[in-house]
C-alpha cells in the first residue's frame, strides 16, 4: 500500500462489497470519517446491499478534548444518530477513549468469518533545539506516520498479524461488554465485614493514647466523660460517629481538640491501623485456620458475584480508603484473582486531599485513569452515601452495597442498592441501563482530571 492511500480509501473500497457484515473503526475525533461513512450507506443502499452491517466506531472522549476536537465529537455523535435512523439495516456504535491513542484503523469482518484490516498511525513532532535554522525549535504536533498497511487473514508476516491484533485487542478493551467497562469496589463493609472491627479500633486507639497522662488534656470533655463506661455504651457512641463521618479525618476531629499537636494524631491513627490490621488478620491463627478465618469475613456470594462479572467481561477493581497491602493479602488468602486494578491508602496519603470525599473522589478518577476510559464509564459499589456523592461528583455510575442492617439507605429513592450479593449483577444491569439512557440523552461535555 502506498503512503498517500488512506482509512478512507480502505473504508471505500469495501463500499459495495455484499459480504460485509461489521466493521471496527478506531479515529480520534471522527472528523475524517464523517464522508465515508456516509459514502459507504449511500453507496451500499443504491446497489440494494441491505444486509445488516454493525459499526463500532472508537473515537476519544470529548470530556478531554479541546472546544474546536470537541465540536467533531458532537458532529460525529450527530451523523451517526442520523445514518442510524435512515438505514435500518446499518447499526454503529460509538464509543470513547480518554487515554492519547496513536494507532489508528479499520476492520472489515465478512459473511465467511475472515477480516481485512487496515492500520496506521500518529507520531508526535517533538521540540528539537539546535543552532542551524533546519533545528529550530518548533510546536509540538501530531501526523501520520509515513507508512500504513493493509493485513489479511492470508498475511505470512507475523509481525503483520501481531499488529492487526493489537488493533483489534484495543477494541476488545475499550469497547468491554457493555457502556459499563471497569467495575470498582470499595472494600470495608462492602467486600468484607469490618463494621464492629472498625468501631472497635477507634475505642482501642483511644484508649492507648489516654494512657500518656500528658495526652488526655487533647481529648473532647466527651470522651473523657465515656471512660469506664461500659463497653456497649462507648460503642453506641463510637457508631453514632463513624456511621456519619466516614474518613478518618473527620472521625478524629469529632475526638481530639483542634490544638492537639500532630504527635497526638498520628499516634491515634496508628494504633487504629495497627488494630484494623491484626483484627483482620489475627497472629494467633494457623495458616489453615486463618485462611477460614479470612473466608468467613467475605460477605456471602461475593466470590460467586465477582466471578460472574470478570466472566462477562467486566474490568474489576478496588478503589478504597484501606492500605493495598491489606486489601491484597487478603484477596490473596481468600483466592479471588480476578481484581485486576486496587487504588487505595499510598495513593492519597501524601496528596492535600482534605476529606474522605476528596479522596474518594481521587481514587474513582483514578481507576478510570489506570483503565484509559472516560468515568463515565466506571461503577462504584460502595457502602456509605459519601461514595454515592464521591461518584456523582465525577460521573460514574453508583450502587449502594446495603449488605449490613447498622447501614442506613440512601437518601435518594432512586439510587440502585443491594441486600445479597446474588442480586449484585441484575443490579449491574440495570446501571447499564441506565448508562445508556444518559449516553443518549443530550449532556454538556464533562473534563475528567
Amino acid at each position: 500500500m502506498t503512503s498517500n492511500q488512506t482509512q478512507l480509501d480502505f473504508l471505500d473500497s469495501f463500499c459495495e462489497h455484499p459480504d460485509v457484515v461489521k466493521i471496527k473503526v478506531l479515529g480520534h475525533t471522527g472528523k475524517m470519517i464523517f464522508n465515508p461513512l456516509e459514502n459507504f450507506a449511500r453507496l451500499r443502499h443504491k446497489a440494494g446491499l441491505h444486509n445488516a452491517v454493525h459499526i463500532h466506531l472508537l473515537l476519544r472522549d470529548e470530556g478531554v478534548e479541546t472546544p474546536k476536537r470537541r465540536e467533531q465529537i458532537i458532529t460525529a455523535r450527530r451523523i451517526i444518530e442520523r445514518l442510524n435512523d435512515d438505514y435500518g439495516w446499518l447499526h454503529i456504535e460509538i464509543r470513547f477513549y480518554s487515554g492519547i491513542q496513536t494507532l489508528r484503523g479499520t476492520i472489515i469482518y465478512l459473511t465467511n468469518g475472515t477480516k481485512t484490516t487496515y492500520v496506521s498511525a500518529y507520531q508526535w513532532n517533538l521540540p528539537t533545539a539546535g543552532s542551524s535554522q533546519d533545528e529550530m525549535l518548533h510546536p509540538i504536533k501530531t501526523s501520520a506516520v509515513k507508512w500504513a498497511s493493509i493485513i489479511d487473514d492470508k498475511s505470512t508476516s507475523i509481525e503483520s498479524r501481531g499488529l492487526a491484533q493489537l488493533l483489534e485487542n484495543w477494541f476488545d478493551y475499550y469497547w468491554g461488554p457493555g457502556l459499563i467497562h471497569t467495575v470498582a469496589f470499595d472494600f470495608d463493609d462492602t467486600i468484607v465485614d469490618t463494621y464492629k472491627e472498625k468501631i472497635d479500633a477507634w475505642i482501642y486507639a483511644i484508649d492507648e493514647t489516654a494512657k500518656k497522662p500528658e495526652w488526655k488534656g487533647y481529648f473532647l470533655p466527651k470522651f473523657l466523660a465515656l471512660d469506664g463506661t461500659q463497653l456497649d455504651t462507648r460503642r453506641a457512641y463510637l457508631k453514632d460517629i463513624v456511621d456519619r463521618f466516614p474518613g478518618k479525618d473527620e472521625i478524629q476531629c469529632q475526638i481530639l481538640r483542634s490544638e492537639a499537636p500532630l504527635e497526638v494524631a498520628s499516634f491515634l491513627d496508628e494504633r487504629r491501623s495497627s488494630f484494623r490490621r491484626n483484627a483482620l488478620f489475627p497472629k494467633n491463627k494457623t495458616k489453615e485456620a486463618l485462611s477460614v478465618y479470612i473466608e468467613s469475613k467475605f460477605f456471602p456470594g461475593a466470590r460467586n458475584a465477582i466471578e460472574q462479572l470478570a466472566w462477562r467481561g467486566f474490568s474489576l477493581a478496588i478503589a478504597s480508603l484501606t492500605d493495598e497491602e491489606r486489601i491484597e493479602k487478603a484477596l490473596r488468602i481468600a483466592n479471588i484473582p480476578c481484581i485486576g486494578t486496587i487504588v487505595g491508602k499510598n495513593e492519597y496519603r501524601n496528596r492535600e486531599l482534605q476529606n474522605y470525599l476528596a479522596e474518594k473522589i481521587y481514587l474513582i478518577r483514578k481507576i478510570a485513569n489506570l483503565a484509559g476510559i472516560p468515568v463515565s464509564r466506571v461503577l462504584y459499589i460502595g457502602d456509605h452515601h459519601q461514595d454515592e456523592h464521591a461518584a456523582n461528583e465525577v460521573g460514574a455510575s453508583f450502587i449502594h452495597a446495603k449488605l449490613l442492617p447498622q447501614i442506613e439507605a440512601s437518601n435518594d429513592p432512586e439510587t440502585l442498592y443491594f441486600e445479597d450479593y446474588g442480586k449484585l449483577v441484575n443490579m449491574v444491569d440495570h446501571a447499564e441501563s441506565r448508562v445508556k439512557a444518559r449516553d443518549i440523552a443530550p449532556h454538556p461535555p464533562v473534563h475528567y482530571a
